[in-house]
């Protein structure tokens, strides 16, 4: 198996990253399988790549309910490594951590004392 970073910024760069003919040629011959925060942009996305590829890959498939299902079924994070990003209060989810972070509205660009950018709880300023 080979993981394929599309690198977007926003789901609505999937068109242009599945247009790009070095996108084609890495997809082409083989089964695809996608994941997605809670699975619904996967389900748009899945279905587009099976419209323009259907006959050039050998399957499409994706992750029923995204990481967010995902790791509700494997508390322990299972084959899952990282946070999951959502979009409500929690902000990012990982194993052992389902109710989120939270409250991180920005990060104090250089860093402070340890040596990456510290958060900054929703409210708060930097003094």
């Amino acid at each position: 198996a080979t993981y394929i970073e599309p690198k977007m910024r926003k789901s609505t760069d999937f068109t242009s990253w599945l247009a790009e003919p070095e996108t084609k040629k890495k997809l082409e011959g083989k089964t695809v399988m996608m994941f997605c925060t809670g699975g619904i942009r996967c389900e748009r996305a899945s279905a587009y790549l099976n419209t323009k590829m259907g006959e050039d890959v050998k399957g499409v498939y994706q992750l029923q309910g995204g990481i967010e299902r995902y790791l509700q079924a494997f508390p322990e994070g299972g084959f899952w490594r990282g946070k999951n990003f959502v979009f409500d209060k929690r902000e990012a989810v990982g194993a052992g951590n389902f109710n989120g972070d939270g409250g991180v509205v920005r990060t104090r660009p250089g860093g402070g004392t340890g040596g990456g950018d510290e958060k900054l709880p929703a409210g708060a300023e930097w003094s």
